[in-house]
């Protein structure tokens, strides 16, 4: 029994899993590093709005900059933690993949081994 026909009983198929844990690592880290960036750049634009006492930002009119201000924060609070959220299980996801490929390997050795011990132990003889 060779290692090809032990992978053919196993089901290994190859490295696809692996290739695309490898993809789904980067995205992930991509993803959250995007993230990052933004909530860095949004970090002006909250300076800017607790900059102001309570009472200032309580009395702006409608159509100041500090009602943009307060809306661009909402509007980015919005999308950002779902988007990291994204990013984090992507990279979880890419974990879960590239474990099962793991395992399969250590399948196929352990399965390898167990093909040939017999034969190594015939060979080098009954010592032990």
């Amino acid at each position: 029994m060779n290692v090809d026909e032990i992978r053919r009983e196993l089901g290994l198929k190859g490295i696809l899993p692996l290739k695309l844990g490898a993809v789904f690592v980067i995205s992930g880290l991509m993803i959250v590093m995007i993230a990052l960036i933004v909530e860095l750049a949004l970090t002006t634009t909250v300076g800017d709005y607790y900059s102001f006492s309570k009472a200032t930002r309580d009395a702006a009119p409608v159509g100041s900059d500090l009602l943009r201000d307060l809306g661009v924060i909402g509007a980015v609070k919005t999308w950002v933690l779902p988007f990291k959220f994204l990013g984090l299980a992507t990279f979880v996801a890419a974990f879960g993949l590239i474990f099962s490929v793991i395992l399969r390997s250590v399948r196929l050795r352990g399965a390898t081994m167990a093909a040939v011990l017999p034969a190594i132990k015939g060979r080098t003889g009954n010592t032990g």
